[in-house]
């Protein structure tokens, strides 16, 4: 015990004598990368709280954090409308001049109207770009009414750090409501990692988001082979400049939240509507099969999200805001997934 807290004071020193960029990371940002060498500190700030879908939030005097007044919009032919034209908290345009003291809605999946969990403002939380080999440090601070969260930092070794893997009960106690917690680490290896809760099944309500660790291209035995693979497939150049910009997390959406289905789930009751429950026959609605009769899912499958956005069955196409990635003619790209599903494999193709 002693030898971990002289290990962590000495972390804590090193970061005091260290260059440390902080990096601007609200609910107007999804991507957030640091600019600074590999051997300085990158540092981000993570706000975790709930929020509602279809609804925009005034925003405080310091436009980083949600007041309690929101206002419910949804969407008619791709454009955000109020539900309510007499609301004019938000203005009654997504572009008008008061428009801008607010949030953006989140339409998640254009039809389902419920809680989530946001980080900084979104869902998912914002895509973070570091260097192999850089310390990060990320201060959370948890603003959900009665949860304690954990943040694990899927993919990264932990080397004389496990106590930061961010796995509650088992690496750390829970961060309690209305407390913060520091997270510092050195981001290794190098890849495709992502960030989600580790306290019960936060995640699949929002609770997660990209992490990309770029390679050092100097002397990195790993970027060459990767390079070398990639001229075998005669791939001589690609763009991978800003990751952020081609970075995918999928998701499979529920109709309510991890908690009620948890509690359906392992109640033996399963799944039925809302005000189902006075004309049962004594059977639910049954599981989710896949096209060869196997068993996938204990509940009905709801929707899927490519970083937060995605489109119900019951939502034509010119009601929906699906996720956009812009690339070039004849130009090579990299895009990174990443399974953030809880039930359901997803096949994925471009």
């Amino acid at each position: 015990m002693l030898l971990v807290q002289a290990i962590l004071v000495f972390s804590l020193l090193f970061i005091r004598g260290t260059y440390s960029e902080v990096v601007s990371c609200n609910h107007k940002t999804p991507v957030c990368q640091c600019t600074t060498a590999s051997d300085e500190v990158c540092e981000f700030n993570f706000d975790i709280e709930m929020l509602q879908t279809f609804t925009r939030y005034l925003l405080d005097e310091d436009e980083d954090s949600r007041g309690t007044a929101g206002s419910v919009w949804h969407i008619n032919n791709g454009e955000w409308e109020l539900v309510d034209p007499t609301d004019t908290l938000c203005g009654n345009s997504i572009r008008s001049e008061k428009s801008k003291r607010c949030t953006q809605p989140f339409g998640v999946d254009g039809y389902t109207f419920r809680s989530f969990i946001a980080v900084n403002g979104r869902i998912p939380g914002p895509t973070l770009i570091v260097t192999e080999g850089q310390l990060v440090k990320v201060n959370v601070i948890n603003r959900l009414a009665s949860e304690s969260v954990s943040v694990h930092w899927h993919g990264m070794h932990q080397r004389n750090s496990n106590w930061m893997d961010g796995v509650e009960h088992i690496t750390q106690c829970g961060i309690p409501p209305g407390a913060s917690f520091t997270y510092i680490f050195k981001a290794e290896p190098s890849g495709t990692h992502w960030y989600h809760s580790h306290s019960g099944a936060q995640r699949t309500d929002g609770l997660f988001g990209a992490l990309i660790v770029k390679e050092k291209e100097q002397g990195n035995a790993q970027y060459t082979a990767f390079l070398n693979k990639l001229n075998d497939m005669n791939i001589n150049n690609y763009d991978d400049e800003k990751p952020g910009d081609h970075t995918l997390t999928l998701l499979d959406w529920q109709e309510s939240s991890s908690l009620d289905l948890f509690t359906q789930i392992h109640s033996s009751i399963r799944y039925f509507e809302v005000d189902r429950a006075s004309d049962l026959s004594g059977s639910g609605a049954g599981s989710t099969y896949s096209s060869d009769g196997a068993e996938i899912g204990p509940v009905p499958y709801w929707s899927g999200l490519i970083n937060g956005r995605g489109r119900h069955n019951s939502v034509d196409y010119t009601n929906s805001i699906l996720s956009e990635f812009k690339v070039t003619a004849r130009q090579n790209y990299r895009f990174r997934l990443i399974g953030a599903q809880s039930l359901y494999a997803y096949r994925f193709s471009i």
